[in-house]
């Protein structure tokens, strides 16, 4: 079924379905993989969704993007008190589990946003590799360091996303440092077991606060700070990043 998977939009039920009426309301669509949305109506199931709000042509803001894994258990609440209800544009974790194959499906939406292909970046001005220090320092969990199938180093992983200055003011999310974590691997037909490590596309944030908590960990920090904003050139330079995979330096 991987093979044949596709990126489709949400209908307004499976909006209703994954409670993200509020957010549509505010100009945010959101697209499936369609497996996801097979198995989220008949068991026990994850589900990865991608947001995205398109500005004007007079924003320097091109448009948000937002990451979301969700599943059943998060959605275990109590109707009857609206305090309890789990919300995911506000609390959902930041990150998809991508095969290579899904990685096509959001590379071709993300060109077709831009109505351009893009070539395959080894680098990009506005991405900047975190360095073993920087993870370090963040209490990344060791399983999520870059390596590739021998134990070796591995082409950049994560990186600090900074974004023109004219596109900051006018993102959703409050500043802070703004995280994104690459798959290892390139678009590609393959649909291999998808999971986590490697297998993640993430967006995240850290501010100050986070770096005095002893229980901050870099990978658990995604929940609720999954989206991100991109003028023209940083989505460009982004879906190059994302096309070279390997290639990186």
């Amino acid at each position: 079924m991987n093979q044949e998977e596709q990126l489709d939009p949400l209908s307004s039920d499976d909006i209703a379905f994954f409670r993200l009426d509020r957010s549509q309301a505010q100009g945010w669509r959101y697209l499936i993989f369609s497996s996801s949305l097979y198995l989220a109506h008949i068991m026990d199931w994850t589900a990865d969704v991608i947001g995205y709000r398109l500005l004007g042509p007079a924003s320097p803001l091109f448009v948000e993007l937002r990451l979301l894994h969700l599943d059943e258990d998060l959605f275990d609440d109590d109707p009857s008190d609206p305090t309890s209800l789990f919300l995911p544009e506000q609390e959902g974790a930041g990150y998809l589990a991508l095969s290579p194959h899904r990685l096509m499906l959001v590379v071709d939406f993300l060109e077709g946003l831009l109505q351009e292909s893009v070539a395959s970046l080894p680098s990009a001005p506005l991405f900047h590799p975190l360095s073993s220090e920087d993870l370090k320092a963040w209490r990344l969990d060791p399983l999520f360091f870059p390596k590739d199938q021998n134990g070796q180093p591995s082409p950049p992983i994560w990186y600090r996303y900074e974004p023109e200055e004219s596109v900051r003011p006018l993102e959703t999310l409050p500043e802070g440092v703004r995280i994104v974590q690459l798959p290892s691997y390139g678009p590609g037909k393959t649909s291999y077991r998808h999971g986590y490590g490697d297998f993640s596309l993430r967006f995240t944030r850290v501010y100050e606060t986070d770096l005095h908590d002893p229980s901050f960990k870099l990978a658990d920090s995604c929940w609720g700070r999954g989206t991100h904003g991109f003028s023209r050139a940083g989505l460009r330079q982004f879906v190059g990043l994302l096309k070279a995979g390997p290639a990186r330096a």
